[in-house]
């Protein structure tokens, strides 16, 4: 029997009643991706990849997921009567960095196929970045100044100190 034609079945059971049943055999679609990315991502590029089932039965649908829940565009392409395109573009952004991209083929509301396309490495430069000093407004000679630097960047940012000291002698 071809996936494209169901096979109708009659039982009896003891009450004497018909039970129709119409059998359908499910064919899992072939899948296929493109990644049209410009690689390293930096922030704010474009993140453009596609995922096509083919020769599926029923018809599949396609989704796309991020690990973060982030939703975002797609447009389908119908290939052919049971074979469709899906294309997702998304604007990257440092919150993206880390996340998991999937695309995830459905037929009969069961996800049947996952394409995963690994985590992003999104680059982005530092943002503005918080000084922390652990000591009280004003010193005395001898006592110890510490501060705490923290900027969130990737790659990792290098960071240096400069302080200029200013020392005031009275006597």
């Amino acid at each position: 029997m071809s996936p494209e034609k169901a096979l109708l079945v009659s039982c009896d059971n003891d009450s004497g009643d018909t039970i129709k049943y119409d059998i359908r055999l499910q064919k899992e679609p072939l899948l296929t991706f493109t990644d049209e990315s410009t690689y390293p991502l930096a922030e704010n590029s474009l993140l453009q990849m596609s995922c096509s089932a083919e020769d599926g039965v029923p018809k599949p649908q396609i989704r796309w997921e991020f690990s973060n829940g982030r939703t975002f565009n797609t447009s389908i392409s119908q290939l052919s009567s049971d074979s469709l395109k899906s294309t997702m573009s998304a604007k990257m952004t440092r919150q993206d960095n880390g996340v998991g991209v999937q695309c995830v083929v459905v037929q009969n509301n069961e996800s049947v196929k996952t394409k995963d396309f690994g985590i992003l490495d999104i680059q982005f430069k530092p943002a503005k970045s918080d000084i922390v000093f652990s000591t009280k407004p004003s010193l005395v000679q001898g006592e110890k100044l510490t501060a705490q630097c923290t900027v969130s960047s990737n790659p990792a940012a290098d960071i240096s100190y400069e302080i200029a000291l200013k020392v005031n002698l009275k006597g």
